[in-house]
C-alpha cells in the first residue's frame, strides 16, 4: 500500500513524541531544536487541511510568503487551515513564530484554473477579503460573500484567531452585489490585526491582514506604489511580491485598478469569452469580479490595508453622475471610506507626526469651474482646492505625500500623455506649488501613475532650477503598455528615447521607460527614500529586479541617489 506524505508524517512525529514518553527524564526537558519537516503533504486547491503538530512546538503558525492567514493551532497538537486556490502549484511553508520550526505544504493547481492564470477562491467567498482606508483607531475590512443573509466579521491581533478583538454581524444582499463593507472602529494604533468572515452556515472566509495608522512605534512608514494594473496586459507578478512582503504599512492604488478595453498591443491575457468594455453597473460588477479572479491580487489585498482612487478607466469620467455604473461598482468592491458625495474620492490618512498621505482627484472635479481671475479651468475644483489648501495650511507632520492620477511634473517629450494631465493645467499646477512654497511647507513628495513609466522629478516653481519646492515619484505601470510596447525598438532606440527625455526635462532625476512593477516609499523622519522594483509581466514569474535608490532629506526638496545612513 503507498502511504501518503501526510501519513508519513503523522507516523515520524508519532515516533519523536513516544520516545520522548519512553526516555524522558524527570526534570524540564532541554528546548527542543526547530523541526525542518519539509513537505509533509500535498492537497487540492481549497481542500481542509489538518497537520500533526507535537505540543512542544506551539504557534501561531505564519506562511512565510504570507499567502496564508488564520492558520488553526488545536488542543490536540494539530493544525488545520483550508488551502488558498491558486492558479500554479505552490509550496507553502509554515513556520512556527514560538522556535521557528518549519513545514510546507504544496498546493495543487484548482481545477477552476484557466490557462490565463485565472483561478476563483474558493466558495462562498470566491473573491477574497481586503482592508483599506486605515486610521490610528479604524480600518475597513471588505469581502463579498455569494449568500443572501447575515455574515459575521472578526478581527484579532492573533494570526490563530485565539482571542477575538471585535465582531459583528452585517447583511449581505443583492443591492450591492453581495459584497461586505465593514468600518471597525475602538483599535489601537500602529497594530497588526487578522480579521476574517463567517457566513451562518459556518462557512469561514480566507484570513486577512491589516494594520492601523497612527503614530509608527518604529517611526518609519513604507507603504506600495502601484497603477495602471491591466489583467490583459501581463501577469500579476508585481501583486504576488506585494503580498510576500511583512514589511508595508499600506499600499497605494493610484487609478486603473481595472481596465474596460484590451490594448491591441498587449493582448496577453485574454479571458474567453473575451472581454467588452463596460458601459452599466452590470458589466463594470463583472469587471471587477473578473479581476478578482487572480490569485496574486486577492493576496495582496488580503496582506495590506489599501489606499485606493479611482482613474479614467476604472469609470467613464465624461458620463456623471452614474459615470456609466462605474463609481457605484468601484465603492462597492474596493475597500474604501465612505463619503456623502460619492465622486469625493479625495481623502487622506494621518500617520501620527511623521507624515500625511493625501490622495487627491485629477479626475473626476476638473473643468467645472475656472480658476479665479483666469479662463483656465480648474484641474481640482474650488471644493476639492479648498480642502487641500487649508488642510496642507494646518498639517503640522514632518512630511507629506500627495498622491494622484497624473504625472504632476513640466514634461516636455516627444510622446504625448494626452490633454487630461497636469500640463493642459498648469496655472493649476502653479497654484500648488506657490501655495506649498508660501506656507513654508519643505518636505513634500508627489506621487503618481497613469503615464506607464517611472521618472524621478524634482518640482520647480517656474521651472527654475534654484528655486525647488517638492519632488515626484511617477511609478511605472504594474503591466500596462509603456514604452516598449508602443514604440517596438531595439534597446539603441530606448536608449536614446531615455536621453532625449532628460535632455528635454533636465529636472528629471531619473526615467525608465521600458520596465514595469511597483514602487516602495520608505518615510523616516530624516528622509524619504524610494526605489522602483520591476518584474516580467508576459508570464508567471518570481523574477524581481530592483530599480536604482532615490532619497530627499529634511529641506532638500531635491533627489539624489542613494539614501543616508
Amino acid at each position: 500500500m503507498r502511504q501518503s506524505p501526510l501519513y508519513t508524517m503523522t507516523l515520524r512525529l508519532l515516533w519523536i513524541g513516544g520516545l520522548a514518553l519512553l526516555f524522558g527524564c524527570k526534570e524540564s526537558p532541554e528546548p527542543l531544536a526547530p523541526l525542518n519537516a519539509g513537505i509533509v503533504a500535498t492537497v487540492d486547491s481549497c481542500e481542509t487541511v489538518t497537520l500533526p503538530q507535537t505540543r512542544d512546538r506551539p504557534g501561531p503558525w505564519l506562511e512565510t510568503r504570507n499567502a496564508l492567514f488564520g492558520v488553526q493551532t488545536h488542543d490536540d497538537g494539530t493544525l488545520s487551515f483550508r488551502a488558498p486556490a491558486v492558479a500554479k502549484e505552490r509550496t507553502l511553508t509554515l513556520r512556527s513564530s514560538a522556535d521557528g520550526s518549519e513545514l510546507s505544504v504544496v498546493v495543487r493547481i484548482s481545477k477552476q484554473a484557466d490557462a490565463i492564470g485565472l483561478a476563483p477562491g474558493c466558495p462562498p467567498f470566491e473573491f477574497g477579503v481586503a482592508s483599506g482606508d486605515p486610521t490610528a483607531q479604524s480600518v475597513y475590512l471588505w469581502t463579498r460573500a455569494n449568500v443572501q443573509g447575515p455574515v459575521t466579521w472578526q478581527i484579532s491581533e492573533h494570526s490563530d484567531f485565539q482571542g477575538i478583538a471585535q465582531s459583528g454581524t452585517i447583511e449581505a444582499d443583492a443591492s450591492r452585489d453581495f459584497t461586505l463593507r465593514v468600518l471597525v472602529n475602538g483599535l489601537q494604533a500602529d497594530t497588526t490585526y487578522y480579521y476574517r468572515f463567517v457566513t451562518e452556515s459556518g462557512a469561514i472566509s480566507p484570513a486577512g491582514r491589516t494594520r492601523t495608522a497612527g503614530p509608527t512605534r518604529d517611526a518609519l512608514v513604507r507603504f506600495a506604489l502601484v497603477s495602471c494594473s491591466s489583467l490583459f496586459s501581463g501577469y500579476f507578478n508585481g501583486y504576488e511580491q506585494i503580498a510576500a512582503r511583512d514589511d508595508l504599512n499600506l499600499v497605494v492604488h493610484l487609478g486603473d485598478y481595472i481596465y474596460d478595453y484590451v490594448d491591441p498591443d498587449e493582448v496577453v491575457r485574454i479571458p474567453t469569452p473575451a472581454p467588452t468594455e463596460p458601459d452599466d453597473l452590470a458589466s463594470h460588477r463583472q469587471r471587477h469580479a473578473l479581476y478578482l479572479k487572480d490569485p496574486d491580487l486577492r493576496a495582496a489585498r488580503a496582506a495590506h490595508p489599501w489606499f485606493v482612487l479611482w482613474d479614467n478607466h476604472d469609470l467613464e469620467a465624461s458620463k456623471p453622475p452614474a459615470y456609466e455604473g462605474g463609481l457605484q461598482a468601484f465603492r462597492e468592491w474596493i475597500p474604501m471610506a465612505d463619503a456623502k458625495d460619492t465622486a469625493r474620492g479625495y481623502r487622506r490618512l494621518q500617520y501620527g507626526e511623521l507624515v500625511d498621505i493625501w490622495l487627491i482627484d485629477a479626475l473626476l472635479h476638473k473643468d467645472k469651474e475656472s480658476l479665479p481671475n483666469s479662463d483656465e479651468k480648474d484641474m481640482l475644483g474650488k471644493q476639492q482646492w479648498a480642502w487641500l489648501s487649508q488642510g496642507l495650511s494646518a498639517s503640522s507632520t514632518q512630511w507629506r505625500v500627495i498622491g494622484n492620477q497624473k504625472l504632476f511634473a513640466q514634461f516636455d517629450a516627444p510622446i504625448n500623455l494626452g490633454g487630461s494631465t497636469w500640463k493642459a493645467y498648469p496655472g493649476s499646477r502653479t497654484r500648488l506649488l506657490k501655495w506649498i512654497q508660501s506656507q513654508g511647507i519643505s518636505d513634500t513628495l508627489f506621487v503618481s501613475g497613469d503615464a506607464h513609466f517611472t521618472v524621478n522629478a524634482n518640482l520647480l516653481l517656474d521651472n527654475k532650477a534654484d528655486q525647488p519646492v517638492a519632488v515626484e515619484l511617477l511609478g511605472a505601470s504594474l503591466t500596462r503598455g509603456n514604452i516598449d510596447e508602443t514604440v517596438k525598438g531595439g534597446p539603441e532606440v530606448y536608449t536614446a528615447l531615455r536621453g532625449a527625455f532628460k535632455n528635454l526635462n533636465p529636472h528629471f532625476a531619473d526615467v525608465n521607460l521600458i520596465d514595469h512593477g511597483f514602487g516602495i516609499v520608505a518615510v523616516t523622519p530624516n528622509q524619504v527614500k524610494t526605489q522602483m522594483w520591476y518584474t516580467p509581466i508576459l508570464k508567471p514569474s518570481d523574477e524581481l529586479k530592483p530599480g536604482p535608490i532615490w532619497s530627499t532629506t529634511i529641506g532638500q526638496r531635491r533627489w539624489q541617489q542613494g539614501a543616508e545612513k
